[in-house]
């Protein structure tokens, strides 16, 4: 059984322009913050939780919230079968709610949303064949709003960089 932590950092803004520092290692994982800032709401603080381990655990969940509220959600699992829709399976599978997902360059498979992303990568470790890295962008949720621009790019590029962090600490070959 694996085992679960549960690691918590908090972020205050200091100074007058009432915001946070995006960190530069974001749930045990390096990706840089100029690809995490464009994907937060505005707020004075930023807390990263992490349930489990990357390294060691087949499921591990990562969650950014400002101002206390949820605002970027990161799942990713390592388990036996590829994902055979990533388009469908992004619109309908684990509580993402990715508005008209489009097929992505995000590693074997992956589909992208103005709202989020999934990519499945090879990864033949502890009896799993493939990782899974699914995000969305909550905060954009509550209340339910219409995105007021195109965050594609922006989830691409962060989805991709977390996944190959993911991978790697994960051991996945390349």
């Amino acid at each position: 059984m694996a085992a679960v932590c549960l690691a918590a950092l908090t972020l205050t803004a200091c100074g007058a322009d009432d915001s946070y520092t995006v960190p530069e290692t974001i749930c045990g994982l390096p990706v840089d913050p100029a690809l995490v800032e464009p994907l937060l709401p505005e707020g004075g603080d930023l807390k990263v939780s992490a349930y489990g381990d990357p390294a060691a655990d087949r499921n591990v969940q990562c969650v950014l919230s400002v101002d206390d509220e949820e605002a970027v959600r990161i799942v990713s699992s390592r388990h036996p079968e590829r994902i055979a829709d990533p388009v469908g399976a992004s619109a309908s599978m684990f509580d993402l709610r990715i508005w008209k997902p489009v097929p992505a360059d995000l590693g074997e498979r992956g589909a992208v949303a103005s709202n989020g992303a999934i990519a499945d990568v090879p990864c033949a470790t502890d009896g799993a064949k493939y990782l899974t890295v699914r995000m969305e962008l909550r905060w954009l949720h509550v209340p339910q709003k219409t995105p007021d621009k195109d965050y594609k790019p922006a989830v691409t590029e962060f989805t991709r960089a977390f996944t190959a962090a993911a991978a790697e600490k994960a051991g996945c070959p390349t």
